[in-house]
């Protein structure tokens, strides 16, 4: 069987600010022959991915979905549980049309107030796919400094994105989950 892959998310996914093509989905592509699309917005919220789910995903016919964002809804303020709702939501979508939900845990962010609720938000998700048998890339556990809770200094851009090495890194993440889902 052929897999196609797409990617749904914000900036993270999207590869902000050095583009689709340095963002750890354009890295598979080209480094790695996986076959992902970008589906990822800068600034995007969940609530605006599942409004595009059906055109961005569901009408590509996928066989998986990596779906990775929140960081914005936080940044937004929005509760912790509403992101998880939306979550929940778009995981229902994909398996309603037989497309095997991936999801992308959250590089960890600068800004307190956020990566409080973030914490909370990743906590949750996580065992919310484990009681689900949904399959998980933790950028966060690959990025996250033990000692400050911050993004480690050589995978940081800005306190929010990751510098090029930081995508290299999240390309590697993805990859070692995405070719154990796939063989």
């Amino acid at each position: 069987m052929k897999h196609k892959i797409i990617a749904i998310g914000d900036s993270l996914t999207f590869g902000y600010p050095f583009g689709k093509a340095r963002s750890w989905v354009g890295i598979l592509q080209k480094e790695h022959n996986i076959n992902i699309i970008n589906k990822g917005i800068n600034g995007a919220l969940t609530l605006g991915m599942i409004q595009r789910f059906e055109i961005d995903v569901i009408n590509e016919n996928p066989t998986h979905v990596v779906i990775t964002g929140g960081a914005n809804d936080a940044y937004d303020f929005l509760p912790y549980g509403d992101i998880l709702y939306n979550y929940c939501e778009m995981i229902d979508m994909a398996v309603t049309n037989d497309i095997v939900p991936i999801i992308g845990i959250t590089p960890p962010v600068d800004e307190e107030f956020v990566e409080r609720k973030l914490t909370k938000f990743r906590f949750k998700l996580k065992d919310y796919c484990y009681n689900k048998n949904i399959e998980i890339i933790d950028f966060y556990d690959e990025m996250v400094d033990q000692e400050t809770g911050a993004m480690k200094e050589i995978y940081d851009f800005d306190g929010s994105h990751p510098s090029p090495k930081g995508y290299e890194v999240m390309a590697e993440v993805a990859l070692n989950v995405i070719q154990k889902i796939l063989n």
